[in-house]
């Protein structure tokens, strides 16, 4: 069980794990032989209360041992440039020049809504002369919803089409 890229302020990330730690124990039980689900049972609980995680880090000799307080987690799946005083996010990279930023750090079910709530907010401001659209770091998630985002920016033709382990291909998502 490997972190990929933990969220951002989630307990993991207050309790300071990082990418590529090895999740080696939970609760003092070896997650060796454990499916993601599994994992995601033992770790997951109710609100206020703690987890102990053992963690193998990379040039790091001993398991570190962390105790997470388990909290409920609001995933945001759109972040901006930065985050604007009063709350929510400045998608502005270069407002001057109509230069706007937005994050996509997964694709999950809102992440096409939530990408048209910031570009109309970015439209609101003035006009957008190019966008960057930053996908550093996004682990996936739901293929739906990338498709979702593509269809934004693709006019016309192919989106993607799979291939399942037999070889066998699916019809392609178009625009």
């Amino acid at each position: 069980l490997i972190v990929v890229s933990p969220l951002e302020n989630t307990p993991a990330m207050r309790a300071g794990l990082k990418a590529g730690d090895i999740i080696a124990q939970v609760e003092g039980k070896s997650t060796d032989t454990w499916s993601l689900n599994r994992a995601v049972q033992e770790i997951t609980g109710p609100r206020g209360t703690q987890v102990n995680i053992g963690i193998e880090r990379p040039g790091e000799p001993e398991l570190l041992e962390y105790a997470i307080t388990r909290d409920q987690i609001e995933i945001e799946s759109i972040r901006g440039w930065s985050h604007k005083p009063e709350g929510g996010w400045d998608y502005w990279i270069d407002r001057d020049n109509g230069i706007g930023y937005i994050r996509l750090s997964q694709f999950i079910p809102q992440t096409a809504d939530d990408l048209d709530a910031a570009i109309a907010q970015m439209q609101e401001d003035g006009q957008i002369n190019g966008l960057i659209l930053d996908l550093r770091f996004n682990p996936g998630g739901l293929l739906s919803s990338a498709i979702d985002i593509c269809d934004r920016f693709i006019i016309e033709g192919p989106i993607v089409s799979t291939v399942d382990g037999d070889g066998n291909v699916s019809p392609p998502s178009r625009a």
